[in-house]
């Protein structure tokens, strides 16, 4: 388990070196297609596009590019319209079809209530929060 963390690590940090140029591959696994929940899912993949940071990959391996991904896992539940949200990011990394190697980070756990109205705007916050802990994480990578 070390060297697995070791070697997403260095791997990581050696890519966020060129990370400036790139888009940041990020596979999404979710849950939240009912009719609210779909809404908040459809308003954080526009806004993760529209960052020009990010690009949504089909699978894992990043196309076969066998990169590190960013794996973002959302579970949504609804009720008369309201939309529990909880999310959770880690970091992934293939090294073959069927070989793939994925580390959940267990503090970015978050959890977001929306009511009927507000789908759009909890999306894009959610987006918001992805974003910042993306970039909070970098700064850890790259700090002393």
């Amino acid at each position: 388990m070390r060297t697995l963390l070791l070697t997403l690590s260095v791997t990581f940090a050696s890519l966020a070196a060129h990370a400036s140029d790139q888009l940041k591959p990020v596979f999404l696994k979710t849950n939240c297609s009912l009719k609210s929940g779909s809404v908040i899912l459809a308003a954080f993949e526009e806004a993760l596009q529209n960052s020009k940071k990010y690009e949504l990959v089909p699978d894992l391996s990043d196309k076969g590019k066998m990169d590190v991904v960013i794996s973002v896992q959302m579970i949504c539940e609804e009720d008369k319209g309201n939309v529990a949200v909880a999310s959770v990011y880690g970091l992934v990394k293939c090294f073959g079809p069927k070989n793939c190697r994925a580390y959940v980070d267990g503090s970015t756990l978050t959890a977001l209530l929306s009511e009927p109205g507000i789908e759009k705007q909890s999306g894009i916050n959610l987006f918001k929060g992805f974003d910042e802990m993306q970039a909070e994480s970098k700064n850890h990578q790259m700090g002393p």
